[in-house]
């Protein structure tokens, strides 16, 4: 039905109904529009009344037509319509009514605010006998025309049991007013001024309080349902919801500062804006809400659930999250300063750019966490389990990270100025441009990290283990890593200018073109390092272990190696001048040609060498025997190899591109994946060698021997490989397009699914 507010009330139209349905009928005051079916209590049930009639209220002294007739005691003719409401006698007699007496507004005690102050003496609270219940349209349309006449204000009524669709309320003033068990979905209560309202076992489902106003209480008891009601702009501070129904609710622009909402469910609610500053939220249940940017500062938020919710740009400083969930939440660009987060119970996923300065978040279940860019100084996160969380630029100066879990995390780009992490564990995390000068991370493990570009100048990594580390470009001016691990750590390029790297466990590792000057590598262990084109001048090698070790293009100068071990080193290229090399072991190492690049190494006795990716691309080589050795990758591209051997050595993935290799001997070797691109190397022999997946396209291998040689996948195309023996030959899927193949053997060699139909 439709009810339009009296002029100076608000007006508006407003759609409602009362409990039972009644067929299409009109009432003049509220201008009402029934259900079908259904008549309107108090209403006959012929004719309508027109605006301007005399039930419509205009006559404020006379009694309500209802009430009149149960006085007088009317039959059931004109009210039966009242049968089907709650209580109503069967027999048709109306049932005379007695005003009750109620308790104190609005319910069962006194009302207090959401601060606990008790209502202000002299109000309708201590005359319970001046609030007027309305259970009636006509008395309903009754105290609106009253209020009409008052400036738009409903004063100390109590509406019980009436259904109002979609009622317009918008604009007024409701003073000392209580709803109970009114059904209101619909309702607008729009820019409406509330003060002492409440609200019991209302049904309000969709209501709109947008730009409404509270003043002293405003209560919504926990049976209220609220669903999808919509409080844009609203100031309900101090304003009571404590356990309602509030899914789908809209508070946006809002403020409800210093209101309780504990208990309330807020599922999937629309609070972007809200201002929530010291309001109670206690228990709150409030999955895949949205509160970007709202203010909840000083806010109680403990045990409550807001999992999957949205608090990016949320200001939460001062808040009380113990016992809190915030799993998967989005908290990227909050504000979280000093806010205590170690009671969590499930964490969000999203803290992007957040402020957490000095936060505590020691011992918490981080993992995966986005923190990308958040603000952590000073921040406690000692213990925590922060595996491949997202820390890319997030700053975290004087933070602790002493015992925490950080294996896999991302820190590219970091501040960890001063930072603690002792004892931290941080295998296979990206520190890649991390900036930690005088950071400390005594035992930390760092196993096969990249920290390209890092700057660790000062920093204590005594006893770190750095295995298999990526530390390309990092500098470590003065840093200490007495005692590290850095087995086949990578750190080519690094500045270790007089930094302390004595008894460090490096072997294997790549120092290649480090800076190392004025170091300290006393008793350092570095067999088979590559130090090639390192710069360790003025260093101190006393008792170090660089036994085949890779020094070639070092730069030497003045060096200290009493003691030093460098037995089958490779100081090709090296600059020794003014070195120390008194009592230093030297069996076995190189010393041929300065520069490993076009060396000439003819002739030399280089068994079981480790050439391991050395570059000797354009070297003299022959009649060298590099039998036995490992060159793994090693790059021989245009290198000099005649008579050369390589038997049974590793040449895995080896780059001979361009070598003259006439009758070298490779017999026995491992050439997987090696590459022969345009090699010469007639009458070569690669008996019983492995060159699975090799290339040899546009190579030379006129008269080569490749007897019980694997060459499966192997690459021969436009390869001369005429008179060439392949007896016994494993050419599983190889290729030999274009090859030149005149006068070759092919005795019992495998070509299943070989490519050469178009052999030259």
């Amino acid at each position: 039905m439709r009810l339009h507010a009296p002029a100076g009330v608000g007006g508006g139209v407003v759609r409602g109904r009362v409990l039972q349905a009644v067929a299409p009928r009109r009432s003049a005051l509220l201008d009402v529009q029934a259900p079908r079916g259904r008549l309107l209590a108090g209403e006959p049930r012929a004719g309508r009344l027109q605006r301007g009639d005399a039930r419509a209220g205009a006559d404020h002294g006379r009694e309500p037509p209802e009430r009149e007739l149960r006085r007088r005691g009317a039959g059931a003719g004109l009210l039966d319509e009242e049968r089907s409401l709650p209580g109503a006698p069967r027999g048709g007699q109306p049932e005379v009514r007695r005003p009750a007496r109620l308790q104190p507004l609005p319910g069962r005690a006194p009302p207090r605010g959401a601060g606990g102050s008790a209502p202000r003496p002299g109000r309708h609270h201590g005359d319970p006998d001046r609030v007027k219940t309305i259970d009636t349209l006509e008395a309903l349309r009754a105290a609106l025309g009253d209020a009409r006449r008052r400036g738009g204000e409903l004063s100390l009524v109590r509406v019980v049991g009436l259904e109002l669709v979609e009622a317009d309320l918008s604009g007024l003033r409701l003073r000392h007013v209580a709803f109970t068990r009114c059904q209101l979905p619909g309702a607008d209560l729009s820019r409406s001024l509330l003060e002492e309202v409440v609200f019991e076992r209302c049904v309000l489902p969709g209501a709109r309080f947008d730009g409404a106003r509270a003043g002293d209480v405003l209560r919504f008891d926990e049976d209220c349902n609220l669903q999808a009601a919509s409080f844009r702009d609203a100031r309900f501070d101090g304003a009571i919801f404590r356990g309602a129904k509030l899914k789908g609710v809209v508070f946006e622009g809002a403020s409800v500062r210093a209101s309780d909402l504990s208990g309330a469910d807020l599922s999937g609610a629309t609070m972007g804006g809200v201002d929530l500053t010291g309001a109670s939220l206690e228990r709150v249940r409030a999955p895949s809400a949205e509160l970007s940017d709202a203010i909840l500062e000083g806010a109680d938020l403990r045990g409550g659930v807001f999992d999957g919710s949205t608090l990016a740009r949320a200001r939460l400083r001062g808040a009380r999250l113990d016992g809190a969930s915030l799993l998967g939440v989005s908290l990227a660009d909050a504000d979280l300063e000093g806010v205590r987060l170690d009671g969590l119970v499930g964490f969000p996923a999203d803290l992007s750019r957040t402020r957490l300065v000095g936060v505590s978040l020691s011992g918490l279940a981080l993992e995966a966490i986005d923190l990308t860019g958040a603000d952590l100084r000073r921040a406690d996160l000692s213990g925590a389990r922060l595996s491949k969380a997202q820390l890319a630029g997030a700053t975290l100066s004087a933070a602790s990270f002493e015992g925490a879990d950080l294996r896999g995390a991302d820190l590219t780009g970091a501040d960890l100025t001063e930072a603690r992490l002792a004892r931290a564990k941080l295998g296979g995390a990206t520190l890649v441009d991390l900036v930690a000068p005088d950071s400390s991370w005594e035992e930390a493990e760092l196993r096969a990290v990249d920290a390209r570009g890092a700057d660790l100048s000062r920093a204590k990594l005594f006893r770190a283990d750095l295995t298999e580390a990526r530390l390309d470009d990092a500098v470590l001016t003065e840093a200490s890593l007495s005692g590290c691990v850095l087995q086949r750590a990578s750190l080519k390029r690094a500045l270790l200018f007089a930094a302390d790297v004595t008894e460090v466990d490096a072997r294997g590792a790549d120092l290649a073109a480090v800076d190392a000057t004025a170091a300290r590598l006393e008793r350092a262990q570095l067999p088979e390092a590559n130090l090639a084109g390192a710069v360790l001048r003025s260093a101190i090698l006393d008792g170090a272990d660089l036994a085949r070790a890779d020094l070639s293009g070092a730069d030497l100068g003045h060096a200290s190696f009493g003691g030093t071990a460098l037995d089958r080193a490779d100081l090709s290229g090296a600059d020794l001048d003014g070195c120390a090399l008194s009592a230093a072991s030297l069996a076995g190492a190189v010393f041929e040609r300065a520069s490993m690049v076009g060396c000439d190494l003819s002739g030399a006795r280089l068994r079981g060498v480790n050439l391991r990716e050395v570059d000797l691309s354009g070297a003299v080589l022959t009649g060298a025997v590099l039998s036995e050795c490992d060159g793994e990758m090693m790059k021989l591209v245009g290198a000099q190899l005649g008579e050369a051997s390589f038997m049974k050595s590793r040449l895995r993935t080896a780059d001979f591109s361009g070598a003259a290799m006439r009758r070298a001997d490779l017999r026995g070797a491992d050439l997987f994946g090696a590459h022969f691109l345009g090699a010469t190397a007639p009458e070569a022999r690669f008996g019983l060698a492995r060159a699975d997946r090799a290339l040899f396209s546009e190579a030379d291998l006129r008269g080569a021997s490749f007897a019980e040689t694997s060459l499966r996948f192997a690459l021969l195309d436009h390869a001369n490989v005429e008179h060439a023996d392949f007896t016994g030959c494993n050419l599983t899927q190889a290729i030999l397009h274009m090859a030149r193949a005149d006068g070759a053997v092919w005795t019992d060699a495998d070509t299943t699914l070989a490519e050469y139909t178009d052999a030259a």
